[in-house]
């Protein structure tokens, strides 16, 4: 019998699921139209070398022709070419997935009659029976006929049970339909669990929220209707397989609500992630607090408060990853250490509340949000009631408040950092500052130390240049301060901008003919030469996708790089991009050395009290982190100056 937090779940999550009818729209929609751009957690193509193992080289590229007018969108020509592939080359091994994709060409230019001839013909063919089965059931549920759809899945699972979508025998774009259609077809059959699989490549493949959330809706009803549970497989949990969370969870909901508390945190370090991983952060917020409640013998606590919702939440969900991650780095003695998670949902009173809330519950030590307001007040409650913080602004402290240590970045280090090379390296001496309008906390204080750098290393600061970020005003803001600036005198230009205005910006200086240094000065040419000089959140994928070009040389700071990390760093790296399938950023790296931090001090050093842990915080002495040596200030901010790295050939490169 569920819980009542599991039966109130399970209804949250269903309603926010997909009808069959409006799934059946999606699928129309999506069969008929342009193909799918390819998603990044797709399942691996064939390698080619496989797949056409025999093949002539003129076929091959033939072929690859074809499938570019496909992905194109230019149905009737790639129609045209994969006829005329076939005609040519009648006995070569791809000729199989040439008919299956000329198919799929003519029934996305909306001749279903004819992708039907080519399919029947295509069943014939014994080890792509399967295959062409399935689309034929997908051809039928194209073009609306429901009744044919399901005759049509019915005979191909009676004739081949243990079919599943393979990238093999699909084309790209495709996996996400076939698999729903065959996920719909055997839970209407009565089997369920059997569709499991299947709704792990919906989920795997969804590129839209509605995509997701159906296979969430419909994998948990699969999941909470077994009796008994499925056994959970930890190694699919950390491969993050959708079914295999959902049966974690009902595994962990069931372990709570009958005491076995042991069970559950042996769970919680793999499911944790994986949740989060599904857009499940909530869910694993609650289920840490509920366990952690359970939980009332266990001493070792610590508390994070971060903005789980609200309008900062995509920072504090990113550190909320990385904190989950660090609850995995002490295997052995996992049941020891407990957070105590608590979501200040952005607002000042809520922070308030939740530090109080996780210190009355045992936590030893709080580790506090992201925003500078929330960060003051989560401090300041720490220092009231008497426990150790850990901050996550990237907004320096002026002065030391009760024992707390911020571990996050520094505007006036970087900017001292990033200038001073210019000076040395490149000559620079007259900078421009480019800011934006309404910029974030952090911004600001690396335009004002940019400032204050200038003026500690005698550059002059020509001006700073305010742009207008909003998305309607942002083009012309940027184009008429790159005419302005285009009069001026300068060597160097400081982007205090977001990611997404630097690209905008860099691409009008090269319209204006100005463009990025790429070492010190050379004879003089047609071009304008400036060294950009950057910030720790700047240059990410966009940028480096969008705009490499435009900043090839520029000089930024970094305290932590995917591409650039070595020894803790390096393994973190693969840790995170193994858990999550994504690269961790520098939130994430100092998220995670927080927690790491204070469950060092819990599991291996032994602190056991609120007193012994103000006292060994205040003694300093670190493990060294992710980020580096740990060393701070009399305030409690981070000490110490980042790398650098400049841009060339779209890659981030240590200096």
């Amino acid at each position: 019998m569920q819980s009542g937090h599991a039966k109130d779940r399970a209804q949250r999550v269903a309603g926010v699921g997909l009808s069959l009818c409006a799934i059946a729209v999606m699928f129309i929609a999506a069969a008929c139209g342009t193909p799918s751009v390819q998603h990044p957690h797709r399942v691996a193509p064939p390698d080619p070398a496989v797949l056409h193992a025999g093949s002539t080289e003129a076929a091959r590229e033939a072929y690859a022709s074809a499938q570019a007018l496909y992905d194109l969108g230019r149905f009737e020509e790639a129609a045209e070419e994969l006829r005329l592939w076939s005609a040519t080359w009648p006995h070569d091994p791809q000729l199989p997935m040439v008919e299956l994709l000329l198919g799929r060409a003519l029934l996305a230019a909306n001749r279903p009659a004819e992708a039907e001839l080519v399919w029947e013909e295509l069943r014939r063919v014994p080890t792509w029976a399967a295959a062409a089965g399935l689309y034929l059931a997908f051809l039928s549920a194209s073009i609306g006929q429901d009744s044919e759809r399901d005759a049509r899945l019915q005979r191909l699972l009676r004739e081949h049970p243990g079919v599943r979508v393979q990238a093999e025998t699909s084309i790209p774009g495709d996996e996400i339909l076939l698999a729903a259609l065959l996920a719909e077809e055997r839970m209407r059959a009565g089997r369920p669990a059997e569709a499991l699989p299947d709704l792990d490549v919906v989920a795997e493949q969804a590129q839209e929220p509605r995509w997701a959330r159906y296979a969430w809706a419909r994998a948990q009803s699969v999941v909470y209707g077994l009796n008994p549970p499925l056994p959970v497989d930890l190694s699919a949990l950390h491969g993050l397989r959708l079914s295999a969370t959902l049966v974690a969870l009902r595994r962990a909901e069931l372990a709570l609500a009958e005491g076995r508390t042991a069970e559950v945190a042996g769970l919680l370090p793999a499911l944790s992630p994986a949740l989060q991983r599904w857009g499940q952060d909530e869910l694993a917020v609650e289920l840490y607090g509920r366990s952690a409640y359970a939980e009332r013998d266990a001493r070792l606590r610590y508390g994070l408060v971060l903005s789980i919702t609200g309008p900062d939440r995509r920072a504090g969900r990113a550190a909320l990853g990385a904190v989950l991650l660090a609850q995995r780095s002490f295997v052995p003695e996992e049941a020891l250490s407990v957070v105590l998670i608590e979501d200040a949902g952005g607002d000042v009173e809520r922070t308030r509340l939740a530090v109080a809330r996780v210190v009355e519950r045992g936590a030893l030590a709080v580790i506090g949000p992201i925003e500078a307001p929330l960060d003051a007040v989560a401090r300041e409650e720490a220092a009231r009631l008497g426990v150790a913080y850990i901050g996550l602004s990237p907004i320096p402290w002026e002065r030391a408040v009760g024992t707390s240590l911020r571990l996050q970045v520094d505007a006036a280090s970087e900017a001292r950092r990033v200038l001073d090379e210019a000076v040395q390296t490149r000559e620079v001496s007259r900078v421009v500052l480019f800011e934006e309008e309404g910029a974030p906390a952090y911004l600001v204080a690396y335009a004002n130390a940019m400032e204050a750098a200038a003026a500690a290393l005698g550059v002059t600061l020509v001006e700073r240049v305010r742009i207008d970020a909003r998305p309607d005003q942002l083009q012309a803001s940027a184009a008429a301060a790159v005419r302005r600036v285009h009069r001026m005198t300068m060597d160097g230009v400081a982007l205090a901008l977001t990611e997404t205005t630097a690209s905008v910006v860099t691409a009008h200086m090269t319209s204006q003919d100005i463009w990025s240094a790429t070492g010190a000065p050379a004879a003089r040419d047609r071009r304008r030469r400036v060294t950009y000089l950057g910030h720790s959140f700047l240059v990410g994928d966009a940028l480096l996708r969008n705009s490499a070009e435009y900043v090839e040389g520029a000089l930024v700071p970094i305290w932590f790089s995917p591409e650039l990390a070595v020894g803790r760093g390096s393994a973190f790296r693969g840790e995170f991009l193994a858990t999550y399938g994504r690269e961790p950023g520098t939130v994430e790296a100092f998220a995670y050395d927080a927690a790491w931090l204070l469950r060092h001090l819990l599991v291996v050093e032994g602190v056991r009290s609120r007193a012994s842990m103000i006292a060994r915080l205040a003694r300093g002495a670190f493990p060294e982190g992710v980020v580096g040596p740990l060393a701070f200030d009399a305030a409690g901010n981070l000490q110490g100056s980042p790398g650098l790295a400049t841009v060339q050939g779209g890659r981030l490169l240590a200096r």
